[in-house]
């Protein structure tokens, strides 16, 4: 099986946004951890005293960022262009979503943080819709590798996967579509679903 084929992009794509949505859930859990003791905290052996030990969900941080990368690479090498673009989604995710915990803080600190996470997931959202709605959301290519066809007015998102014209580009079908808003948010669900049990069971 070649890297090329439609196996591959299909389970690229769904194993991608798991991961993603398994890795995201588990980092916010330990963003809210955190939060829990009031923002700093510390544990192991340490010749000071500890003001507030870290919650278990903390201990996830740095895997689930690794998870998020790993995802996204997944994503770039694997699904290649086919399905909801995880490559740009992941940044505006991210940050939009984190914008929203440090908002919930109701703090001084909490309210400046969270508006410019908040901006840093728009501009790079908005460029992206702007460009192409339909690469964001359908993807560029149908699972063979087949480039869709676009509207006049799409371009090239700057920081996305840049796709070569096809002669012979294929018009989407509901059927494409489906699948696409299918996979992302099955996917989605159940590594949300999968970073629930984990954590629960720390």
């Amino acid at each position: 099986m070649t890297r090329n084929s439609s196996v591959v992009r299909v389970i690229g794509s769904i194993v991608s946004w798991l991961l993603f949505s398994l890795s995201f859930t588990l980092l916010v859990e330990a963003v809210f951890g955190v939060m829990s003791v009031g923002g700093a905290c510390a544990s192991g052996n340490t010749p000071y005293v500890i003001a507030h030990q870290c919650p278990d969900a903390s201990l996830w941080a740095a895997p689930a960022v690794f998870g998020g990368l790993i995802a996204v690479f997944a994503s770039f090498f694997l699904a290649q262009g086919f399905g909801t673009s995880l490559v740009v989604l992941a940044w505006p995710i991210l940050f939009g979503v984190l914008g929203g915990v440090f908002l919930s803080s109701l703090e001084i600190v909490g309210y400046l943080l969270g508006a410019m996470f908040l901006v840093m997931a728009a501009i790079p959202l908005i460029l992206a819709l702007r460009a192409s709605a339909q690469r964001v959301f359908l993807g560029a290519v149908d699972a063979a590798g087949v480039r869709f066809t676009e509207g006049p007015n799409a371009r090239q998102i700057p920081y996305s996967v840049s796709f070569a014209d096809s002669d012979n580009p294929v018009s989407p079908t509901a059927v494409n579509w489906l699948a696409s808003i299918l996979i992302w948010l099955v996917s989605s669900g159940v590594g949300f679903w999968l970073a629930l049990k984990i954590d629960g069971g720390v």
